[in-house]
């Protein structure tokens, strides 16, 4: 029977070569090579690095608590140190755990290797993936009341902390053209209005969250 520590050595080989390989398969059958590279490792790194970890619960912490031994005391082997701790695993769990740590240990080489590549590409990569952010509604004043909103509500500032900065600001973010007259706008909105009255862009992301929140809801009952 083979030990803890080869199971793992095993499980960690197969995962690193399979992310490698997806991921070198991905990059060459891409269009755009930069952005497919770095959507690779946001998706490893945020969501299945993070589902791992879920899964694992107070377990993710075993290779970190082995790493902490080894830098207190060099004379301490991994090998030892994994086979003392997976003593510890559930039986009827252990092989699972076992291949989540080996999984989790095989991502951070992952995340080693993809740094390692050619620093200069690393830089052309993130250089030419600032894409514009695109605000895609039309009507102006929706657009202004939502940043009145965020400013408010203190969620959303500048330096200066003026309002009549923010909006242009924004608008030049989201690549939105604001006509001379948005002041006005914003204002006629708001004396316009009856009591219990509400913007119809709250009403949009409102429903809008709704749907993306039962979609997902859905989803997550069928599988």
């Amino acid at each position: 029977m083979k030990s803890s520590y080869s199971l793992f050595s095993k499980y960690k080989d197969e995962a690193f070569k399979k992310f490698k390989n997806l991921y070198e398969l991905k990059v060459s059958k891409a269009n755009s090579k930069k952005k497919v590279s770095l959507e690779f490792h946001d998706e490893l790194s945020r969501n299945e690095y993070s589902k791992i970890q879920n899964e694992l619960g107070a377990y993710s912490r075993v290779i970190i608590s082995i790493k902490d031994d080894l830098e207190r005391d060099v004379n301490k082997e991994f090998e030892h140190l994994f086979n003392d701790a997976s003593n510890s695993f559930p039986t009827k769990s252990k092989n699972k755990i076992i291949q989540l740590l080996a999984e989790l240990d095989a991502m951070d080489q992952f995340f080693d290797y993809w740094g390692n590549q050619d620093l200069n590409s690393k830089n052309e990569l993130r250089n030419d993936e600032k894409e514009k952010v695109i605000w895609k509604g039309k009507n102006q004043t929706e657009f202004v009341q939502l940043v009145y909103m965020l400013f408010h509500s203190n969620l959303i500032t500048n330096e200066s902390n003026l309002i009549t900065k923010l909006v242009p600001q924004i608008a030049e973010l989201l690549n939105f053209e604001l006509t001379t007259n948005w002041k006005n706008d914003i204002s006629s909105s708001i004396h316009k209005t009856k009591i219990g009255y509400q913007p119809p862009i709250l009403e949009k992301l409102r429903s809008a969250f709704d749907s993306y929140k039962d979609e997902k809801i859905d989803k997550k009952r069928k599988n």
